[in-house]
């Protein structure tokens, strides 16, 4: 690594790498691997610049990635033809989200792994999710970048 840091532009040094090897472990470990993904992700003084999300047990196997200060986008994702709504954790929800649902009236999603469903916003534009539960930054940080890289807003 140190050698080929050595090749790298100064800017580099700046990155932090987050990774999150199994996005959505309880999906995992509950049999809905599909809900699964790899994420990661790279941020610059704190905020995400690029990532990649990656579910290899979709099938086909998809992802998106992108670095919007490049105009760099790639992704194969599923064609989702459904109705919009409220992507949701699979368990319960906050008092909040049960308010959002009771009030707009939208269709509650279920799914696993937070980048899952940032995936599933792109999948499907009239998706909404609201992250309103403690997350980490390797949750985040990679699906954040290629949200907002594919012209969304975290």
């Amino acid at each position: 690594i140190s050698a080929l840091a050595e090749h790298l532009p100064a800017a580099y040094p700046e990155l932090t790498a987050f990774i999150d090897p199994i996005d959505g472990t309880k999906e995992f470990t509950s049999g809905r691997g599909e809900q699964c993904s790899v994420c990661i992700g790279f941020a610059a003084r704190g905020s995400p610049v690029g990532g990649l999300v990656f579910r290899p047990l979709t099938s086909p196997a998809t992802y998106a990635l992108g670095c919007r200060g490049e105009n760099f986008v790639a992704s194969r994702l599923l064609p989702d033809g459904g109705a919009g709504g409220l992507l949701t954790s699979n368990g319960g929800i906050s008092p909040f989200l049960v308010g959002v649902v009771d009030r707009t009236q939208w269709s509650r999603i279920p799914a696993g792994g937070a980048g899952n469903k940032m995936l599933r916003l792109l999948e499907n534009g009239e998706n909404i999710y609201v992250l309103d539960r403690g997350l980490s930054r390797w949750d985040t940080c990679a699906a954040s970048a290629v949200v907002e890289a594919h012209g969304g807003y975290v």
